[in-house]
């Protein structure tokens, strides 16, 4: 499934320019159209860990998506018009839909499938395949919730989109999890298939995690929080190594455990790719790495500048 970390910075001191790529490379194209309709069929799984911290106002989403070796490789991030809103996105290219996702409203959305012990539907596809025709307890098809966050794109704050998904018929999806993230706030949402549930809260409450795999997230939660906790919680960093601190979680692999690991490998799986979105002063940047973390090079690097509306003197660190 995925794993998905969250750092922000305000509470860190500045001692340092995190750590990017020189040579950055412009958005690979543009697509205009209402994201709002579009639907995905994808799946998204893998590793999805959410670090909030605080440095001077920015913050770091770290999201790896894992896959089967059959599915096809993702479509590198490009531009899509959501709503009033300029969005930049990865896209599955069966589906056409994605997993995470930056507007310039500097609203960043990652998606993770919920893999419950007793799966409270039955599918006609593995739980590692969220967007393939899975079927409800009536048997009828659910829609992919790759085009979930498309629609949510179209919106300029975590509680604009949270009343969003608040009208959702979630009843159409099979269960996920949902972590937004903008300005000071982030926002939580759970569908396990029977009860969704909506949880708000402030991006300086500390780092967090939010993970999932297709072997059951109950498999891979302990492990993964023990190591995220040693990590990265109990530790007092500058920001150049909370965010080396962090990129080292997401490409983190047990040698005896990788089936459990972060920068998972299974007979079948392995973690595909890793998505960072940062909100810098005025502009957010997504750093697309298209191969699994602990291996992938030369990034694709895209930034998208933010809504003067949406600009505030105090947020965002000055890269």
């Amino acid at each position: 499934m995925c794993t998905a970390t969250i750092l922000s910075f305000e509470s860190v001191a500045d001692n340092g320019a995190v750590a990017r790529v020189n040579d950055a490379v412009g958005i690979a194209g543009e697509r205009a159209g209402e994201c709002a309709e579009e639907r995905a069929g994808g799946s998204v799984w893998g590793n999805a860990w959410g670090n909030v911290g605080g440095n001077v106002g920015g913050w770091r989403l770290v999201t790896n998506r894992d896959e089967r070796h059959s599915r096809a490789v993702a479509k590198p991030p490009t531009m899509r018009t959501c709503g009033d809103r300029q969005a930049v996105m990865p896209i599955d290219p069966i589906s056409d839909g994605t997993w995470v996702a930056m507007n310039d409203a500097g609203l960043a959305i990652t998606l993770l499938n919920l893999n419950p012990p007793t799966p409270p539907y039955s599918s006609h596809a593995p739980s590692d395949s969220p967007n393939s025709s899975d079927a409800s307890e009536s048997g009828a098809a659910l829609q992919s919730r790759g085009g979930i966050i498309p629609r949510l794109m179209a919106h300029a704050s975590v509680d604009d989109a949270l009343a969003d998904v608040d009208s959702f018929d979630t009843s159409i999806y099979a269960p996920f999890t949902l972590v937004l993230v903008n300005d000071r706030h982030v926002g939580h949402v759970r569908w396990d298939g029977q009860r969704l549930t909506i949880e708000p809260s402030q991006l300086a409450d500390g780092p967090r995690m939010f993970t999932s795999s297709g072997l059951g997230d109950h498999h891979v939660e302990l492990p993964r929080r023990a190591l995220f906790d040693q990590m990265i919680r109990h530790h007092d960093f500058t920001p150049d190594e909370l965010v080396a601190t962090q990129d080292s979680f997401h490409r983190h692999r047990w040698p005896d455990r990788p089936h459990l690991s972060v920068c998972m490998r299974r007979d079948d799986a392995r973690t595909v790719s890793m998505t960072v979105v940062e909100r810098l002063a005025n502009r957010m940047r997504m750093t697309y790495y298209n191969n699994a973390p602990d291996v992938a090079r030369d990034p694709m690097v895209y930034e998208l500048p933010i809504d003067p509306a949406f600009v505030k003197v105090s947020h965002g660190r000055n890269e």
